[in-house]
């Protein structure tokens, strides 16, 4: 092996190259190791510009002194270990790259369009037009004329639309409920209103979380349908088998007596926790086998 320095200067290089290792290891580490371990996390930019910079800055830096060390042994050896560490960095920040764009491609904005009918109130004789939110008044107040009063320890906040919806949430976990209407459904204004229509029902007694038994679902269909009939004069028919055998069985309960489930409400206003005798005590010809078929979760 070819010596190209003196012993003392050997001595001095040794303690140089070791100091920076010392210094900078833990840093180049970091530096490394940060965009796969957080690639998908937004630390502050002031923070993060500040460790890429420092952190890159203090790994050339280890990366020189070492390669300086080797160098004073063999002029290869050196040329080898600078070459392999920037190849590295190199390959390190492609993979980073990547990584970012395929996060960012992942939560890319989402965006529709939607029917003036559904949203826009224009001026009409004596007040203005229906949207979504004026119908969500009324069909509030016709769930609650014909299936019995909402509980009112929980505030409807109104609609929004979702990639998969419908259905109705609870957010902040402050006793509000939200309901959500199928984004598909944006340009069509019936399927929205049925929608809006089926989920109102949920409204009545909110449970935070979802727990509801076939006689719920069943009468949210069963509403749902008429609202649409009385309004577009056409009959909705529910896709999924569930829905449309809860229905069906809401239709049979309701041909032995159209005002039971606001009786029953009267005695249990939760139709999660109503039970079977509730229905037989308030409809005695029911067969027990209906209502036990109704009661199951859904």
């Amino acid at each position: 092996m070819t010596q190209l320095l003196t012993r003392e200067q050997l001595n001095i290089a040794h303690k140089i190259a070791l100091a920076c290792f010392a210094l900078t290891l833990p840093a180049s580490v970091a530096f490394l190791l940060w965009p796969a371990k957080h690639a998908t996390e937004s630390p502050p930019p002031k923070i993060r510009e500040f460790f890429r910079s420092t952190g890159a800055l203090l790994t050339m830096v280890f990366i020189v002194a070492i390669g300086a060390l080797f160098w004073s042994f063999n002029v290869v050896l050196g040329v080898v270990f600078v070459g392999s560490c920037v190849a590295v960095i190199i390959a390190m920040r492609v993979l980073d790259a990547t990584t970012k764009r395929s996060v960012e491609s992942s939560f890319q904005p989402l965006s529709m369009e939607i029917s003036d009918d559904l949203v826009l109130a224009k001026p009409i004789p004596n007040g203005w037009s229906w949207t979504l939110a004026s119908r969500l008044g009324e069909l509030i107040q016709l769930a609650e004329k014909e299936f019995g009063s909402r509980d009112q320890t929980y505030t409807p906040l109104g609609f929004e639309f979702s990639t998969d919806g419908p259905r109705v949430w609870y957010p902040g976990n402050r006793r509000h409920v939200l309901i959500q209407i199928n984004s598909a459904q944006a340009k069509d204004l019936p399927q929205a209103c049925y929608q809006l229509a089926q989920e109102c029902v949920h409204l009545l007694s909110p449970t935070g979380d979802s727990n509801a038994n076939y006689l719920e679902e069943g009468v949210s269909i069963v509403f749902a349908t008429k609202y649409i009939k009385d309004q577009f004069h056409f009959d909705m028919i529910p896709a999924n088998a569930k829905y449309a055998e809860a229905a069906k069985l809401t239709d049979q309960l309701l041909a032995l007596d159209p005002d039971l489930v606001r009786k029953v409400r009267a005695i249990q206003p939760s139709f999660s926790q109503i039970t079977a005798a509730n229905i037989l005590k308030e409809c005695p010809s029911c067969p027990p086998d209906l209502a036990d078929r109704l009661l199951r979760p859904f």
